[in-house]
């Protein structure tokens, strides 16, 4: 028997190691790629005039009579506070910095990426959030923009709230459970808002992954009367031999609505945990009245290094601003049963 090494675990192999390094969550910023950039903010309130149309009659007018009444709109004010924001940080020991490791060709370089990343994350909880907007008065209370989730509740808000008649009407928010969700839930919700604001909107619904595969079934499943369902489907293609059991576009008689999956909604923004509410739950936005603006865009902060290795962070000043929150709503949901 020839002389050799056998041994399939010798210690002398060359480790067979990948070339991509792996990451176990990707990024997705839908809100932020969504919202419109707005114009640089220069103060850390901002504040735009809100005008509310008063109720048109139409009299019958004698001849030669004169006006004795006139009308008018109804001014107020909508205002918000900015916020920074920052990101995990890195800091990279020397020893790590300098070895070399499998799938990173430059490990600071990938520190500083995946921070900024991380970065991206943090803003779009907190543009999905139902965080209050706040006023800095000392470091445990530092100042807060408005999430959607606040500039979208029926109620008005604790602080900068939104003036009466510029903030949805009950019935165009839905709070209830997965189960109870039904075509004409969303039908009553969009009947609401076109009242609110005399037109047929045209909305986009944000939706957590456990909302949005409701929807999807919709098609599959009885109306809240139980009545049978009849629904027209349409393919690109009849030779395609696939299942398609997705719904992204809908048109009601009172709007019309695009679904877009959003997995950083209602997000613990202390920890950036999964709630289970922000899984089951939804915006209906009318993108054009949002606006994301910024004090300090997105930048890298070197930290000096004092013998430990190189450090940073990254961060950003922005504020969310919501022009007009009447013609929109929300799906707030915490259970399927």
């Amino acid at each position: 028997m020839p002389i050799g090494v056998q041994d399939r675990d010798s210690a002398l192999k060359v480790a067979d190691l990948g070339m991509t390094l792996f990451y176990d969550k990707a990024v997705n910023t839908v809100l932020t790629k969504l919202f419109r950039r707005g114009d640089k903010l220069r103060q850390d309130i901002t504040t735009w005039p809100l005008r509310k149309r008063g109720v048109v009659a139409t009299p019958a007018v004698m001849d030669k009579d004169d006006k004795t009444t006139f009308g008018g709109a109804t001014d107020s004010k909508a205002q918000m506070y900015l916020q920074r924001v920052w990101s995990p940080g890195y800091h990279l020991g020397r020893i790590a910095q300098m070895q070399e490791m499998a799938a990173i060709t430059n490990n600071l370089a990938d520190e500083i990426r995946r921070d900024r990343q991380d970065l991206a994350v943090a803003i779009e909880n907190l543009l999905g959030s139902d965080q209050e907007c706040q006023l800095e008065t000392g470091a445990a209370t530092p100042y807060k923009t408005r999430g959607v989730f606040k500039y979208l509740q029926t109620a008005a808000q604790g602080t900068l709230p939104i003036a009466d008649g510029f903030r949805p009407s009950t019935a165009c928010n839905f709070s209830g459970t997965i189960a109870t969700y039904f075509p004409e839930s969303l039908e009553a919700q969009l009947e609401a808002i076109a009242l609110d604001v005399l037109e047929r909107p045209n909305l986009v619904m944000v939706a957590g992954p456990k909302l949005r595969s409701r929807v999807s079934k919709w098609p599959y499943h009885a109306t809240a009367d139980d009545a049978s369902r009849d629904v027209t489907f349409k393919y690109t293609s009849s030779l395609e031999k696939k299942m398609a059991m997705v719904v992204e576009n809908m048109e009601f008689t009172h709007g019309d609505v695009k679904l877009v999956t959003d997995f950083h909604l209602l997000r613990d923004l202390s920890d950036g945990s999964v709630s289970a509410k922000g899984q089951r739950s939804g915006a209906l936005l009318d993108v054009d009245s949002w606006r994301m603006r910024w004090m300090d865009e997105p930048g890298w902060w070197e930290v000096a290094d004092a013998g430990g290795g190189p450090r940073g962070f990254h961060d950003g000043i922005l504020m969310l601003v919501c022009f007009r929150p009447i013609g929109q709503g929300l799906v707030e949901i915490s259970a399927d049963s």
